[in-house]
């Protein structure tokens, strides 16, 4: 009804409405121009040409601006749909309005476009639909076949595990591998074989074990007392003889003893090396043992004390040891230093597992640049070379409490490492050094801040590991030892029932002998040899028991 009334504009102007202007179809027609553009409206036969454009205006002189523009009353023609209206001068006249006929056929295109964008996009939600509902089965379809595949392989697995140990274990009777008993209420481990007290006067630091050709074998043990004493032939045995004693310093500790073949000597004799706390290691020959002769060669360090010594298992053997950020190699033919293995953080021991090969283990300083940080790294040294062949990180262990061993198998002569610290144990397969041939973080330990202290693979039997550990709050007292295989990839360590009752410090595996075979071994294990905070020694043998 406002429609049709009159509409007052600026300056006296008004707008009138024609009475046809509030149809509904012209109103339709508006709004879909609004939408659609003109496109929507029926395209004439001919297209009239356009008119021309108007003149330019003559120029006239400047004058005075006006507080408005002139404007001239100007009727519009009949029948717009603006009505009359007063427009500004030289402006065009509007184009004349649709017919109802234009209108109607507008309003129709406008309704055909709308049912017809209507139904395109209902048919693209419908096949959008089709397409996750099939999706949607697919799916449906492979879980329940991945289930059903679970569910067989679970069913099967337990005639699979039976098939893989019975092949196993015929392969490995053929390869003269350790053949354990695999069933599940055994396991392995270590039985006493004897334990001498007191045979020493305070804690044993270190053990070495040398077999001579002839197969004698000597058991070499060095402690805080300042000694180092050598027991053998027949070191082994439950009243061994005493071979001799060396003082590698003056009142002081012995920090570490090693035996190593003779040079160039094709008899029984062998070197016993020592050292203290000091820069030089004393080395003396089996026939000084039971004299008080001093050593009959000096090897001297960087000027750090030296913890760790290493004997290479070859005729002309060397000699490595281990002082501050130093692993040092020696030659015994001269008593020269023959290489210096520079690290990037203490190095607390060295191992010579083959012929022409060092595994260290060092503690990375902070700021040193290692990608690990401060994590322990055991490092493979290939002694023609000059930088490492391999870095070994232990995850599992921590600085401070890391212990480490390196073996080359009896039968197999492949590498073994292995590394113990804060509640963890990693071994490798130099051979596969991106994956931990086996590795733990649970270790059964004998009480809250109980840690590992020492560790020693077993070069015989091939698969066994030997853990020994400290008691609550790293006490002497109440320490265990623990024994575990390496065929495991998550290994279970077992507590030795007659384990000895103070903490083993030190652990090394001796060649075995006749009362360590047994029926459960394709190989026989070796003889395992602890030496205790308590001054004493303890040997044990590995064998199946039941749970």
């Amino acid at each position: 009804s406002s429609a049709q009334e009159s509409v007052p504009l600026r300056h006296g102007l008004e707008w009138q409405p024609e009475p046809w202007f509030g149809h509904p179809a012209v109103a339709a027609m508006m709004l879909a121009i609004s939408h659609f553009g003109t496109a929507l409206l029926p395209v004439p036969d001919e297209i009239p040409p356009p008119p021309p454009p108007p003149p330019p205006p003559p120029k006239s002189p400047p004058t005075a601006p006006e507080a408005f523009p002139r404007v001239s009353a100007m009727p519009l023609r009949s029948g717009s749909p603006t009505g009359s209206i007063s427009r500004l001068s030289g402006s065009e006249a509007p184009p004349p309005p649709p017919s109802p006929m234009e209108v109607d056929a507008a309003f129709a295109r406008v309704a055909e476009v709308a049912m017809s964008v209507r139904w395109d996009l209902h048919g693209e939600a419908l096949y959008a639909a089709k397409a996750c509902l099939e999706y949607r089965s697919r799916e449906l379809e492979r879980v329940q076949k991945s289930k059903e595949e679970f569910s067989r392989r679970l069913e099967e697995a337990p005639l699979e595990r039976r098939r893989l140990q019975s092949a196993d274990t015929q392969e490995e009777e053929v390869l003269g591998k350790p053949v354990l008993s695999t069933e599940e209420d055994e396991h392995t481990e270590l039985a006493k074989l004897w334990c001498r007290q007191e045979v020493h006067m305070d804690e044993v630091t270190a053990l070495d074990v040398f077999v001579t050709a002839a197969g004698v074998a000597y058991l070499a043990s060095a402690s805080k007392d300042g000694l180092a004493i050598v027991q053998g032939p027949d070191a082994f045995a439950f009243d061994a003889p005493l071979a001799g004693l060396v003082p590698p310093s003056d009142d002081e500790e012995a920090t570490a003893v090693a035996l190593l073949r003779t040079p160039a000597s094709s008899s029984d004799d062998f070197l016993v090396a020592a050292a203290g706390r000091g820069a030089q290691v004393g080395i003396w020959t089996s026939r000084q043992l039971d004299s008080e002769e001093t050593a009959c060669i000096r090897l001297s360090a960087s000027g750090n004390d030296v913890v760790s010594l290493a004997s290479e298992p070859s005729a002309r053997p060397r000699l490595a040891g281990a002082s501050g950020m130093i692993a040092f190699v020696w030659n015994l033919d001269n008593g020269l230093t023959e290489r210096e293995l520079r690290h990037r953080g203490p190095v607390s021991g060295v191992r010579m597992p083959c012929p022409g090969y060092l595994v260290s283990l060092c503690t990375p300083s902070a700021g040193s640049g290692d990608i690990a940080g401060s994590a322990p790294c055991l490092q493979l040294w290939d002694l023609r070379q000059r930088l490492p062949a391999a870095k070994f990180f232990a995850a599992a262990a921590t600085p401070g409490n890391v212990c480490f061993d390196a073996v080359c198998d009896a039968a197999t002569d492949v590498l073994l490492l292995a590394v113990a610290g804060n509640s963890g144990f990693e071994a490798w397969d130099v051979r596969q050094a991106v994956k931990p041939l086996a590795r733990t973080t649970s270790l059964p330990l004998s009480g809250l801040g109980a840690a590992p202290i020492s560790v020693s693979l077993d070069p015989y039997c091939g698969n066994l590991a030997a853990v020994g550990s400290s008691g609550p709050s790293g006490s002497a007292k109440g320490g265990a030892l623990l024994l575990g295989r390496l065929d495991e990839a998550n290994p279970i360590f077992w507590h030795c029932r007659d384990g000895p009752d103070s903490a083993a410090g030190v652990l090394r595996w001796a060649p075995p002998s006749r009362i360590a075979s047994g029926t459960h071994f394709g190989r026989s294990p070796g003889i395992l040899v602890a030496g205790l905070a308590d001054a004493g020694l303890w040997a044990g043998r590995a064998e199946v028991v039941d749970v």
